[in-house]
């Protein structure tokens, strides 16, 4: 899926109402090679259930293998993910979302999301 696709994706949620919609929040607070990002528990906790119904997995829960899972046991409208990445022109092996101590190349990211 391109970022085109993604961002069209993104714009029919915004039609559905809250009570139809679900979110999986997901992120990390400190990381053994960038920096920590203090703000990220308030942020996801803020989420849901505050804002969306759904589920929050912070720090080390914010694993490739609980996205999957989480994806494969629940239909979530939204993903939010509180974390670094690096998202630089060119190919997508160039660009990166980092969880918890594992990097994952946006040339990978379709196959877990």
């Amino acid at each position: 899926m391109s970022l085109l696709e993604y961002s069209i994706s993104f714009v029919n949620y915004v039609s559905q109402t809250k009570k139809e919609m679900s979110v999986l929040a997901m992120g990390a607070s400190e990381f053994n090679d960038l920096p920590s990002l203090p703000g990220v528990e308030l942020e996801v906790s803020l989420i849901t259930p505050n804002i969306l119904p759904g589920k929050t997995l912070l720090n080390e829960d914010f694993t490739v293998n609980n996205l999957k899972l989480q994806r494969k046991q629940n239909v979530y409208n939204l993903i939010h993910l509180a974390t670094h990445g690096q998202f630089n022109p060119g190919s997508a092996a160039n660009s990166f979302i980092q969880f918890g101590n594992n990097k994952v190349g946006l040339d990978h990211f379709q196959k877990i999301a």
